[in-house]
């Protein structure tokens, strides 16, 4: 009887035990749930984010255009047609439907040609006060497709900026946003939604959700009576200026997160942003950690103590591992930018240096060494950077590729400076250690704001890092430093480059040089020319220190090169009369040891002779430069005439000339225009002597008058080059000079 009661005792404290043991596991799983539910709203939200800075950044885009216009617009309202006719490229490069000028009278004349009143359009009205605007989704008036459209509009003052005259208008199709609206989250089951001030749904990415209906609080209405308490959270979100998360109930159920998107442009119009998600989206991910505990019961009630420990363990492990995907970088095992972000959330209370870095060129490293290599090199970076950072209070994180971000708790610029030169060169030294090309860092520095987010000063600090990628003297840059417009301008440039290459948009064009005895054309420099879009030209001065900077010159150059010797293989072909034509190579090119083996490929390609092929070397070049003198002599071997350019230009030394064995000395501008003066004139006589008696041949550059041409011939230098004779030409204008 006894041993019945202990048995029916033991069965019933194993049942209680078990019972406990499921309530904890069932309140353990719904913990899960609901910290993968928080996760959710969170990552909505950084959607919302990222998706509210591309529209914002897309709208500032299209204003800074339209001020840029209306300013030239002011003096040419008397020509607005030819104006508008200008205006037609620009309408397909920044994807507008058209451009427009509204004058005083609210007559319409537009890009695609029509001519309308929209003096009753509230832009015009707006605009006409002198206020930017841009309207919400309408239907468009002009023209027979009548779609939806946002108008961006602007004043256009007169020419004394006393009276508005008039507004320039940019239409955009609405649908356009839904491009911009590209931020894929949960695997794509995750969309976004633009309404306007009435709750009018003007942009979805997805064609899912809401149907055709437009009105927000309509559609929510008509799909479930449970959607009044997210409708009326939605209005009171607006009444506060706010945002908000919650469920609403359409086809499905949906998490959703509400905000506004302050577009900055006018006060009047006030836009809003939406980011939805299928709530199925969180039962697809607590599935695994679902089944697991599922397993982990059927162990727990087969044996009750190995079952509990089981659990207590699987849970840790699980919560281990979802903050090891969430936070943990997989490349360097350590910390991700979502981790450094989460560091630095409070970024007000902070004081210090926010510093983003990468290295100049790795991408050498990986196609030479190989990805492995690469890989292990940005491992032992990331081991540099942990092994910088003083305490907790500092943090480094892997945002992707071979960039990195710092956050140094420092005021003291002394002491920043120490500390980049000593990570600069620790990660110099992992070149040695792995015998991998060099890798040199590039630092860019923002000293943080009261009020300042992470984004914004990250990107401050990628934007002063580019002030200094690929340059040797230094590797570090202050964000004070930076020239926004001039980046800008650079930055679209680089933008540009590859599919400036791809369509021939970089043409060659031809310098003739002409003999001093005869005056007859003797040969010509290739010169570059960077056509844009419009048909205009970039100028040199703009993108060539550019390239130089970034290293993209090298990539130019051998564009230029190939170019030359094409065309010199067709006019060798036609059996046209050969000169030979110079190619200048720039001081970065020259860092790399193949290029005289791939130059001298590149001509074997086009069976050239080698006599009408020359390289022009810049005096500037040849500064710091302990090689210059074997790669001229390496040059010589492979058959080319290399030339010493702009001597004269601020670094001249004559006894390098003895080095340095050039085959012509080419006198700069600036010794030529000394012409004229008795002690440059004296100067040059000297100069010229000398280099005849090394054995030189002499051109000289820049020469513009007939007294430059007469002292010129007196000096008995070899040819002449400049705009006495001849400025640049196309090369169907040097072709047919040639051809004389």
């Amino acid at each position: 009887m006894k041993e019945k009661k202990m048995l029916k005792l033991r069965i019933g404290v194993v049942i209680a035990v078990l019972l406990c043991l499921g309530i904890i596991i069932f309140f353990a799983s719904k913990r899960i749930e609901a910290a993968l539910a928080g996760e959710m709203q969170k990552t909505l939200e950084d959607v919302a984010t990222q998706n509210i800075i591309a529209v914002n950044k897309e709208i500032a885009a299209k204003y800074k255009l339209l001020i840029a216009l209306a300013r030239e617009v002011e003096s040419r309202t008397d020509d607005i047609e030819t104006f508008l006719d200008e205006m037609s490229g620009i309408v397909d490069v920044y994807q507008f439907k058209r451009i427009g000028y509204v004058d005083s009278d609210g007559v319409t004349h537009t890009t695609d040609g029509y001519e309308q009143d929209l003096s009753y359009r509230e832009f015009y009205q707006q605009s006409m006060r002198g206020n930017t605007m841009i309207t919400d989704a309408m239907e468009d008036s002009i023209g027979d497709v009548h779609e939806m459209i946002n108008v961006f509009s602007v004043p256009v003052y007169n020419e004394d900026h006393s009276k508005v005259q008039g507004v320039l208008f940019a239409t955009y199709q609405t649908e356009n946003f839904k491009e911009i609206l590209n931020v894929e989250c949960f695997d794509g089951q995750g969309y976004g939604c633009i309404l306007d001030s009435s709750g009018n749904i003007m942009v979805n990415s997805s064609d899912d959700g809401f149907g055709e209906e437009k009105d927000l609080f309509v559609a929510l209405e008509s799909k479930d009576n449970r959607n009044k308490k997210a409708i009326e959270q939605i209005q009171e979100s607006n009444r506060q200026g706010i945002s908000c998360t919650g469920m609403i109930y359409l086809d499905k159920e949906e998490y959703f997160y509400y905000t506004s998107l302050n577009h900055q442009i006018n006060e009047s119009v006030q836009w809003y942003f939406m980011s939805l998600v299928p709530a199925e989206v969180l039962g697809q991910r607590f599935q695994p950690v679902q089944a697991m505990i599922n397993v982990l019961t059927v162990i727990i009630f087969a044996v009750a103590v190995i079952g509990v420990a089981i659990y207590v363990f699987s849970y840790h492990w699980t919560k281990r591992r979802l903050l090891k995907l969430a936070y943990v970088d997989p490349l360097t095992n350590g910390w991700n930018y979502q981790y450094f972000k989460e560091k630095m959330h409070d970024i007000s209370k902070k004081q210090g240096q926010i510093i983003a870095m990468d290295i100049n060129d790795f991408k050498i490293v990986n196609s030479t060494c190989g990805i492995e290599m690469g890989d292990l090199a940005l491992r032992n970076i990331w081991d540099v950077l942990k092994k910088s950072l003083k305490n907790d209070k500092e943090f480094a994180a892997h945002v992707n590729a071979d960039r990195f971000a710092l956050y140094l708790a420092t005021l003291d610029r002394k002491e920043l400076i120490s500390r980049i030169d000593g990570m600069t060169h620790e990660i110099e030294a992992i070149s040695d250690e792995l015998n991998i090309p060099r890798i040199i860092p590039a630092f860019g520095i923002y000293s943080l704001e009261k009020d300042g987010k992470l984004e914004k000063c990250y990107g401050r600090a990628m934007e002063a890092q580019h002030l200094i990628k690929g340059r040797r003297d230094r590797n570090y840059a202050f964000y004070n430093e930076v020239n926004v417009e001039r980046m800008e301008e650079e930055r679209e440039m680089e933008d540009s480059f590859e599919e400036a290459m791809e369509r021939k948009m970089f043409e060659v064009w031809y310098q003739p040089k002409f003999s001093v005895d005869n005056y007859t054309v003797v040969g010509a420099e290739a010169l570059i020319r960077w056509r844009k879009e419009d048909g205009s030209l970039w100028s040199p001065g703009k993108f060539i220190p550019l390239f130089e900077k970034n290293g993209m010159i090298s990539t130019l150059d051998e564009y230029i090169f190939r170019e030359v010797c094409r065309q010199q293989e067709v006019w060798e072909k036609e059996g046209k009369k050969m000169f030979p034509v110079s190619v200048n190579i720039s001081r970065a090119s020259l860092y790399f040891g193949d290029i005289v083996d791939k130059y001298k490929g590149i001509l074997e390609q086009y069976t050239l002779d080698s006599r009408y092929i020359e390289l022009e070397i810049t005096e500037s070049a040849t500064i710091n430069n302990s090689e210059i003198a074997s790669l001229i002599e390496k040059f010589h071997e492979a058959g080319f005439h290399v030339l010493l350019d702009d001597f004269g230009n601020g670094y001249s030394s004559l006894a390098s000339l003895n080095v340095m064995h050039f085959d012509t000395l080419k006198l700069d501008k600036s010794l030529i225009d000394y012409i004229g003066d008795k002690n440059g004139e004296t100067l040059l006589y000297y100069i010229t002597r000398l280099a005849q008696t090394l054995g030189l041949t002499i051109t000289a550059e820049g020469v513009e008058t007939k007294e430059q041409v007469e002292f010129i011939h007196k000096l008995q230098c070899t040819d002449i080059q400049g705009f006495y004779f001849s400025k640049p030409l196309p090369v169907d204008e040097y072709e047919k000079l040639i051809s004389k």
